[in-house]
């Protein structure tokens, strides 16, 4: 019994993890890349990394929506 309600924790925790990484609403965007000049666009329900370039940072631009802008 003891064995069965941590699986079913662990595989509850996991299924939690991957929907939350992967699953959002179609076109969304945000500045949550791993370097400043990514940003994230919302897909099909799947995040999708891209890259505002060099010499340009990733700024939020309204309600999910961002703005590449250039640094100086």
């Amino acid at each position: 019994m003891k064995f069965t309600s941590i699986f079913f924790l662990t595989s509850t925790l996991l299924a939690y993890q991957y929907f939350d990484s992967y699953e959002c609403q179609p076109e969304t965007y945000d500045c949550e890349g791993s370097y400043p000049n990514e940003y994230r666009h919302c897909y099909k329900g799947t995040w999708r990394t891209r890259n505002c370039g060099n010499s340009r940072a990733c700024l939020p631009n309204g309600h999910n929506k961002v703005t590449c802008a250039k640094m100086y």
